[in-house]
Formats: structure tokens, C-alpha cells, sequence
């Protein structure tokens, strides 16, 4: 047996491993062709419904009542909550590593992957941001009606 897994074990694991990650990708797009359908779906709601309309339609078909409701609210804060705490981390290591690192590869690399979490952390508070305010609101208002409003920064940090 100790032959057999020495000689073979490499080949029989990676096609095991190829298989299963080729069950798992499939997985993966058929879930973005469902996540597509159903965004399909809800535009074509705010359409014919508009957006108030089509949040009370989207309550309803979801069975959500006021308990599950203030249970999102509630998640969906934690959730911007900590992109901000995570937003404020990679600012601070950029600010940092600018000061503190050497000219080289190595303030280039850290540089460029502190710009990448800082964008990524702004974008999740953005969209934490407006599923509190679609939720608090009971509005499926768009991200560029949520940025045209005046009281957007403090609907941001509260």
C-alpha cells in the first residue's frame, strides 16, 4: 500500500481536486446566472411597480415581518460598521507604510495592495450604506439616488 500511495496518490488527488473544483464552479455560475435572473427580476419590479411599491412586494414575497426587519437593520449595520473599522485599518497601514518603508519593490507592492483593501473597504461602507437607508426607508432607492442625497454622509455614520 505505501508503493501505491507513493506512485499514485499525487495523480488520483489532483484529478479528485480537479473534479471537485469543477463542481464548485459550476456551482458558482450557476448561482450568478440565478443572482442575474433575480436582478432581472427586480429591476422589472421597480419598473412597473416603482421603488416603494416594489420594496412592500419584495416584504411580502420574502414572509419577512417586523422582528426580521430590524434584524437586517441590525445586521446590515454591524456589517458598515466594520468595513469602516476595516477602512480606517488600511488607511492607517497606507499612511504608515508610506512613512515608515523604504523606497523599493516592497513600498510599491504594499502601496498598491493598501490602495486595493482601501477601495474595496469604500465600496462595502457605500453598500452597507444604502441597504441601511433601502431597509430604514423601505425604498430599493439605487446607489446613485442614495449619493445624490443631501443627508448621505450622516445616513453614512449613523
Amino acid at each position: 500500500m505505501g508503493i501505491f500511495n507513493t506512485l499514485f496518490r499525487p495523480y488520483t488527488k489532483a484529478t479528485s481536486d480537479i473534479l471537485s473544483n469543477t463542481r464548485k464552479i459550476s456551482g458558482h455560475l450557476s448561482q450568478i446566472g440565478k443572482t442575474a435572473h433575480a436582478n432581472k427580476e427586480r429591476a422589472r419590479l421597480i419598473r412597473e411597480h416603482g421603488p416603494k411599491k416594489s420594496f412592500d412586494i419584495l416584504y411580502k414575497e420574502y414572509g419577512w415581518d417586523e422582528d426580521a426587519m430590524a434584524g437586517q437593520i441590525k445586521g446590515v449595520g454591524r456589517a458598515k460598521w466594520a468595513a469602516i473599522i476595516f477602512l480606517w485599518i488600511a488607511f492607517c497601514i497606507t499612511i504608515g507604510s508610506t512613512f515608515l518603508i523604504e523606497s523599493g519593490w516592497f513600498k510599491v507592492i504594499v502601496l498598491v495592495s493598501c490602495s486595493f483593501m482601501l477601495s474595496n473597504s469604500f465600496i462595502k461602507v457605500i453598500k452597507f450604506s444604502v441597504f441601511q437607508a433601502q431597509l430604514k426607508e423601505r425604498d430599493l432607492m439605487s446607489v446613485s439616488d442614495f449619493l445624490k442625497r443631501k443627508d448621505k454622509w450622516a445616513r453614512i455614520f449613523s
